[in-house]
């Protein structure tokens, strides 16, 4: 399958925090077969504190959770950056 890159811009401003992950955080299943899914990652991102470790902190754990025991059959690659005030 090819790739293509598409180059973004985005204004953030000082104390911003910016999150990005891969299908399978929001693809991860739970026993029912339930997707995590975008809405999930949404309200940890709300709700969770903006600095990176614990974002990513939460988010795993949050996950983690909601899968149990079941088997994922995707790597989950997280990533935060945040922007702090010089």
């Amino acid at each position: 399958m090819p790739y293509s890159l598409v180059a973004q811009e985005a204004d953030l401003a000082p104390g911003s925090t910016l999150f990005l992950y891969t299908d399978g955080l929001d693809e991860a299943e739970d026993a029912d077969r339930q997707l995590f899914g975008k809405k999930r990652i949404l309200e940890v991102v709300q709700t969770a504190s903006k600095e990176p470790r614990t974002l990513i902190e939460r988010m795993m754990q949050t996950a983690a959770d909601f899968v149990g025991d079941t088997e994922q059959s995707d790597d989950l690659t997280m990533l935060a950056i945040q922007w702090r005030k010089p």
